[in-house]
C-alpha cells in the first residue's frame, strides 16, 4: 500500500501489467516485459525497505496469463474488481514489449 501519509493517497492504484504467454517472438513479446515488471518490482520494494522512497499511491504489478488467446487473464481480473478498479485506478502502465 501506498504511504499512510493523509496529504498522500493509498487508496488510488498505479498498475503495472505484461502478459506472459507468447507464441512466435517470446524474447521480445512478453519476456523483455516480464524482466521489466520482475526489475520493477524488486527495486522499488528494495527501496520501500530501505525507507528512502515510499509510493505516493498503492502500486499493483499484474501478469496476465492467456493474452495470446483473447486477453482472459486481464479480462478476468478486470470483471472481477470492474468497480474497484474504475472507482481507484489513476494509471495503468503496459511493460509489454519493453526492449525492441
Amino acid at each position: 500500500r501506498g504511504s499512510e501519509c493523509p496529504l498522500l493517497s493509498p487508496d488510488r492504484y498505479v498498475l503495472y501489467g505484461n502478459h506472459r504467454d507468447s507464441w512466435v517472438h517470446g524474447a521480445v513479446d512478453p519476456s523483455s516485459g516480464t524482466a521489466v515488471l520482475l526489475e520493477l518490482s524488486r527495486v522499488l520494494g528494495t527501496l520501500l525497505k530501505k525507507g528512502t522512497w515510499r509510493p505516493r499511491r498503492s502500486i499493483v504489478f499484474a501478469s496476465w496469463g492467456a493474452e495470446e488467446f483473447g486477453l482472459i487473464g486481464s479480462t478476468e481480473f478486470t470483471e472481477e474488481f470492474f468497480s474497484k478498479l474504475q472507482e481507484r485506478t489513476v494509471a495503468y502502465i503496459n511493460v509489454d514489449i519493453s526492449v525492441f
